[in-house]
């Protein structure tokens, strides 16, 4: 007698699972009992996410470190979503773009209307005095004036001087005579029936007949001496360096 082979496990499950496939999947989830089919009766990858119900997976139901630590639900079950992936790099700075072309100019405004003058301000303080400028050329000699209520006058000439003693000849006088130089510089005078006892003299340089520079010539009047007694009037012709000149011509008026 040809000895039974005795069924085990595997040709049942085997055999189940063709009965599944032939009489479809709603039976078998009427008929077969809760619990009755485990996890090694399912064939690999054959439960997709459209199998399971959404919000029935809790974070238990997943491997260690499957999920990120900081996804949680409100009830412990969600966690379906992925978490935020690490910020991109900021990327590099664009080229500078071309500078634009220059505008055009704009039209030059009108002119405004002149204000008003303001007033003037304050005079400022006198500046320093200036240089004394050069002496300007003799003008031409005026004509003569009329008769003066003058008691004498003269003018004297040194160049009209000559002789020993050196007497001079007078130009345009009036009772005054016999001029005579003593010495250089020094002229002694007589005016008929005057004194210079009583009666001033004063006298002036004449700069028509003065030699160059004529600034630096000076005539006066002063007291008589031994060589020129009164009443005779004495007369002196100096330079600015009170030396005393013959090239200085003077006139004399005697009030």
């Amino acid at each position: 007698m040809a000895k039974r082979r005795r069924i085990n496990y595997a040709d049942v499950m085997s055999t189940f699972a063709v009965f599944l496939a032939l009489g479809g999947v709603s039976y078998a989830a009427i008929t077969l009992p809760k619990n009755s089919v485990a996890g090694k009766h399912i064939q690999k990858s054959a439960v997709a996410s459209s199998d399971v119900k959404d919000g029935s997976l809790a974070r238990s139901d997943f491997k260690a470190g499957v999920l990120p630590s900081s996804l949680s639900g409100a009830n412990g079950n969600d966690g379906r979503d992925g978490s935020d992936g690490s910020s991109g790099s900021d990327g590099s700075d664009g080229s500078d773009g071309t500078n634009g072309a220059d505008g055009v100019d704009g039209v030059d405004g009108v002119d405004g209307a002149t204000g008003p003058q303001g007033p003037a301000g304050p005079e400022g303080p006198a500046g320093p005095q200036g240089l004394k400028g050069n002496t300007g050329l003799m003008g031409p000699e005026g004509p003569a004036g009329p008769a003066g209520t003058a008691r004498a006058y003269a003018t004297i000439n040194p160049a009209n001087c000559s002789g020993t003693p050196t007497a001079c000849f007078v130009t345009e006088a009036k009772d005054i005579g016999n001029v005579t130089r003593l010495s250089t510089g020094t002229y002694c005078l007589d005016a008929w029936s005057l004194s210079s006892e009583f009666l001033p003299a004063f006298v002036t340089v004449e700069h028509s007949t003065t030699t160059s520079p004529q600034a630096s010539a000076f005539a006066f009047a002063t007291a008589n001496t031994v060589a020129c007694p009164e009443p005779k009037f004495l007369v002196l012709t100096k330079r600015s360096s009170n030396s005393a000149a013959n090239d200085v011509g003077f006139s004399i008026l005697i009030p």
